[in-house]
């Protein structure tokens, strides 16, 4: 019965300059290709704004050396022998922890080797996540279902750019430090992305997508989850690469291609 449902959507790839259009809107090649520098950057200023002092520029350094303790109880990543000092929140800072929150779970939600879906960021702990190898790794429970004798839970294993595993760390950090007046109840820090209490509702990884690439309107989380999906096709649109995808170079311009 699914298959004989026609696609609601239209992705494709322009060949002449590499844009991903998914739908109506047109992800330009020159944003996508640099979307994870340009979280990074972004990331960076959050963080020059919330903490005291610029002791955490080492632990945002991947040249730097760390040491990360785990908390046996509740999972959490502990960064030691560092003196973290995090400037008390006030009120004109929230949408600055709000947007580093945000920006932390769309490099989980497309950075760590495939697309997540939103959903599926939802319940992960801390125990779901390890720092190891200058980075972390992580594993999120697939709620993606073929049909009724698939099985329905399933957990993928992922692993972040180290860059952006550093500033994870200085996000749990924050909430180490400021947990009780950030989020709505204690037991909410032993998610890997707690939501806080009155969040704004115009910072969310739908407007981090709308700035990056300059859109007149919001884009849908699917939407943005198909740009994610093509980025990775389109890095892998070598005969290599799509080979270790499973499949051919030329399924890639059959598919994807708007040629």
């Amino acid at each position: 019965m699914s298959e004989k449902i026609p696609p609601q959507r239209k992705k494709l790839v322009d060949v002449t300059n590499h844009d991903i259009v998914v739908d109506q809107f047109r992800f330009s090649h020159d944003v996508w290709s640099c979307i994870i520098p340009l979280s990074v950057q972004k990331m960076k200023n959050a963080v020059a704004i919330l903490a005291e002092g610029i002791w955490w520029e080492q632990v945002a350094d991947v040249y730097s050396d760390i040491c990360v303790n785990v908390d046996e109880k509740t999972g959490d990543l502990l960064l030691s022998g560092v003196s973290a000092t995090w400037k008390d929140i006030e009120s004109c800072q929230l949408d600055v922890y709000d947007e580093f929150h945000t920006l932390i779970e769309m490099t989980f939600h497309g950075c760590g080797g495939g697309a997540a879906r939103f959903t599926e960021l939802i319940n992960p702990t801390m125990h779901h996540c390890l720092y190891a190898n200058e980075t972390i790794y992580y594993s999120f429970l697939s709620l993606k279902v073929y049909n009724h004798a698939s099985t329905k839970f399933k957990f993928v294993k992922r692993k972040l750019p180290p860059v952006i595993g550093r500033y994870f760390l200085l996000y749990r950090s924050i909430i180490q430090h400021h947990g009780s007046r950030l989020l709505k109840n204690e037991f909410d820090a032993s998610l890997a992305f707690p939501e806080r209490g009155g969040k704004s509702p115009t910072v969310t990884v739908r407007h981090v997508i709308q700035d990056l690439f300059g859109f007149e309107r919001l884009p849908e989380l699917v939407q943005v989850r198909h740009l994610t999906k093509s980025s990775k096709t389109c890095l892998t649109a070598s005969d290599i690469g799509a080979s270790k995808m499973g499949h051919s170079a030329r399924t890639h311009a059959t598919t994807y291609s708007s040629e």
